[in-house]
């Protein structure tokens, strides 16, 4: 497990990582902004 952590971290110091990474925040954000309702509660049976 050590090691693919190492290997993790190496790649994420890489252009393809730094685009992973950029492409998991942006589906984060976006799972956000459909299942938020507004009324500061999430709308937990989308998933």
């Amino acid at each position: 497990m050590a090691e693919v952590l190492k290997g993790w971290k190496k790649f994420r110091l890489t252009l393809p990582g730094q685009l992973l990474l950029a492409v998991v925040y942006l589906a984060m954000l976006c799972a956000v902004l459909v299942f938020f309702t507004g009324n500061g509660e999430f709308i937990y049976e989308g998933f």
